[in-house]
């Protein structure tokens, strides 16, 4: 699988480049930096702008041919959540790690038939 990564801080590349090997050593990844992203969400919440961009983001990845999206950003998440339908509309699917955490109400993981988590607890925050 292709797997498209969208971070808030570079130092996540490497680490979760390193994390998809190990899981899957034929699984290719691609990874979209957009700390930006993560300063707006904090600073103004979930606005349209915030949206807007995250979509954006989310799209760029789509269009480098990956299989699924993954968010690494908890503080994103309900922004990625309130865009995940047109991700899904392209066809892509968008998995936030915390989902498969918090409950098992979405069901993109369970109903492919390889699956993989993904969670960073250490954070690059201030």
């Amino acid at each position: 699988p292709r797997v498209g990564f969208l971070h808030t801080a570079g130092p996540h590349v490497r680490t979760f480049a390193a994390l998809v090997e190990e899981a899957d050593a034929s699984a290719t990844c691609v990874h979209r930096v957009e700390p930006d992203l993560l300063d707006r969400a904090r600073r103004d919440g979930s606005t349209d702008v915030v949206e807007t961009a995250t979509l954006e983001a989310l799209e760029r990845l789509a269009d480098d041919g990956v299989d699924v999206l993954v968010c690494t950003c908890s503080t994103l998440g309900p922004v990625a959540e309130a865009v995940g339908g047109a991700c899904a509309d392209a066809g892509v699917a968008l998995v936030m790690a915390q989902w498969i955490m918090y409950d098992d109400s979405h069901s993109t993981l369970r109903s492919s038939s390889r699956s993989m988590a993904i969670v960073a607890a250490r954070s690059f925050g201030d």
